[in-house]
């Protein structure tokens, strides 16, 4: 039976969230569990002061943290990759600075969940966005199709989603043989599609039907997170050659198809709106050719959908 030095290698990434750490960082240790997990803390060059506050738990919980300092800013994903690389828990559960656990019992919940089911990699749960001020904004994800069952790759890319984050999952890093570093190569910032369906091409995952954590929203003028400081238009480059990169590497076994569509005429919309579309052109030639042909031909019943959608949501 193969030996671990803990049960859960819990990765913190962290840049500029002194207004939030504290709680993040408290919601990990109320958990309530009957095994040993370790915190490893990848601090990405804040300029507030964040590194000051991890080294106030630091000092008070020796054993519990491990923090990698970076000595230059190097990005969400690259950020979580060194943390994943240096974990030795048998699982992994992720948690970025700004969210927070409310569940005291979501670690052992998701662990007791993989203890007893060893032919699933990993298990998620619902989350809850909550604004600024901690006022409920919505769920996610919603899907009956997935929600308290299993989701598969074929089920994720028809469009229901789950959160990479809120999943625990088997130590897949451990195997020094296989090269993660799609993780990072695929895009400096957005890591969570790329997670997710690196989960899904290597085993079954479970979402729970229970809300363990919040996500913040933060997209307001003066933060500095990555909804704040990309508009729309530059999210959407960004997701397009984020696309491309997960679809070269798996090899183009994958239809992204529907990724491409979908992103495509939220922005088209946005464009038309706001007066991007010359932009929003330039950055439609980034997508697959048989993909445009599509989306010119389904544009009018897209769009009545995206607008009944909104409306009705």
């Amino acid at each position: 039976m193969e030996e671990y030095k803990v049960m859960v290698s819990v990765a913190l990434i962290v840049y500029n969230h002194e207004k939030y750490l504290r709680q993040a960082i408290e919601s990990i240790l109320m958990q309530k569990v009957n095994f040993e997990y370790q915190i490893i803390v990848g601090e990405d060059k804040s300029t507030d002061s964040s590194r000051e506050i991890l080294l106030e738990y630091k000092e008070k919980y020796p054993d519990k943290f491990i923090l990698i300092f970076n000595e230059q800013n190097i990005g969400g994903t690259k950020n979580s990759y060194n943390i994943f690389q240096k974990a030795d828990g048998k699982y992994i559960a992720c948690l970025e600075g700004d969210d927070y656990w409310i569940d005291e019992y979501k670690l052992q919940k998701q662990v007791d969940f993989l203890e007893k089911n060893g032919e699933y990699l990993g298990v998620s749960h619902i989350i809850e966005a909550r604004d600024l001020e901690g006022r409920y904004l919505s769920r996610y994800p919603k899907s009956r199709r997935i929600v308290g069952k299993d989701v598969t790759s074929d089920l994720f890319l028809r469009g229901h989603y789950f959160s990479a984050v809120a999943t625990v999952y088997r130590n897949i890093y451990l195997n020094k043989y296989f090269d993660f570093s799609i993780l990072y190569k695929a895009h400096k910032y957005i890591g969570d599609l790329t997670l997710c369906m690196l989960l899904l091409d290597n085993g079954k995952i479970r979402i729970l039907d229970e809300v363990m954590s919040v996500y913040r929203c933060r997209s307001i003028e003066g933060e500095s997170n990555y909804n704040s400081l990309r508009n729309p238009i530059q999210q959407y480059n960004d997701h397009i050659l984020l696309i491309n990169a997960i679809n070269e590497h798996f090899k183009y076994k994958y239809d992204f198809t529907r990724e491409y569509l979908e992103r495509s005429i939220s922005v088209f919309i946005y464009a038309i709106r706001y007066n991007e579309f010359r932009n929003f052109l330039s950055s439609l030639k980034l997508i697959p050719n048989r993909t445009i042909v599509m989306f010119a031909l389904l544009l009018p019943l897209l769009s009545v959908k995206k607008v009944i959608k909104k409306i009705f949501s």
